[in-house]
């Protein structure tokens, strides 16, 4: 059997309902892909929902917080490219097809972000986000401003780095931050890549 081309990784605990808005997100995009689900032991049906769900692999067990669950995730992941989808996120139609393609046409790139879109809870529009190209000496003034729902890297980058656990929500700026800093080369796509849900809970707000 062939790898698929692109991995997604989703950690998730109580999240349900947008969970399937997430999964049904990467359903509709139209490449060859594996979307790997890390569920924390939610206790709102999701271990049920997803034995019932296919084109999935999960897991459900008790994890120290969502970039121990990445790590996890990461273990699991057999594309040749890598993203992060968390559960109140979802891709916007097209984004997978064009990341993989992107990849193919820039083999010299490993890791790529593009823009965003900020929805709330019911689904309608609150902002669009644009990013720019990462330098890293403003990670350390403004956060992450590129959210890694536009997040994609090659899988050779997780064969010698992974999130650090011990930050409990900055791991994904430091996990980007590193990547710059061992050489490898990013890139900015100016493309509306995935929508963000502001749930108010959540781990970038906080």
């Amino acid at each position: 059997m062939s790898l698929p081309e692109i991995s997604i990784i989703t950690p998730v605990y109580n999240m349900l309902p947008f969970l399937k808005r997430c999964i049904y997100s990467v359903r509709d995009q139209n490449v060859k892909y594996e979307h790997i689900i890390v569920d924390g032991l939610s206790t709102d049906g999701t271990k049920e929902w997803l034995k019932n769900s296919d084109k999935l692999t999960w897991l459900s067990e008790k994890d120290s917080g969502m970039y121990n669950a990445l790590n996890k995730g990461v273990n699991l992941a057999s594309g040749e490219i890598i993203g992060h989808l968390n559960a109140d996120e979802q891709y916007l139609p097209g984004t997978l097809e064009a990341v993989v393609k992107y990849f193919k046409e820039n083999p010299d790139v490993d890791f790529i972000t593009g823009d965003y879109l900020v929805i709330d809870r019911k689904g309608d529009l609150i902002a669009y986000r644009k990013s720019f190209p990462l330098m890293w000496p403003f990670f350390f003034s403004n956060y992450l401003y590129a959210f890694t729902c536009t997040l994609f890297y090659r899988q050779k980058v997780v064969s010698d780095l992974r999130y650090n656990e011990e930050f409990s929500a900055i791991s994904d700026m430091a996990f980007v931050y590193e990547m710059i800093k061992r050489g490898y080369k990013g890139a900015y796509i100016k493309r509306f890549q995935a929508a963000f849900t502001n749930t108010g809970n959540n781990l970038s707000l906080m």
